[in-house]
């Protein structure tokens, strides 16, 4: 398996997780180990969610995998162990200020 064909696949599943929430991805165990067991082999898992990550970090998301601890919408939630990635959108830092100014009028 190459390179290419793991961020082919990246390309095509992110776009559709995109499509259904921009702000908050999951993936979970079953799609990495099961769902695209034809495309991603055992071996080659550490590399999917490795490409995986970094192009998320690229995209300004903060990613979560497995048993790490993060927030979202004001809630301490874990990555279960269903689960291999979580993926939160970083809010821009104009529209925090925004909220907070409409808070104070």
């Amino acid at each position: 398996m190459s390179d290419k064909t793991i961020i082919s696949l990246i390309e095509v599943t992110l776009n559709e997780k995109i499509k259904q929430n921009e702000n908050f991805i999951r993936y979970s165990y079953y799609e990495v180990n099961v769902k695209y067991d034809s495309v991603i082999t055992k071996d080659y898992k550490s590399r999917f969610i490795y490409f995986l990550k970094n192009k998320l970090e690229n995209m300004n998301y903060n990613v979560y995998l497995q048993g790490q601890s993060f927030e979202y919408n004001n809630t301490k939630m874990v990555v279960q162990d269903n689960e291999e990635l979580i993926a939160i959108k970083e809010q821009e830092k104009n529209e925090s200020k925004k909220k907070s100014k409409r808070k104070r009028n």
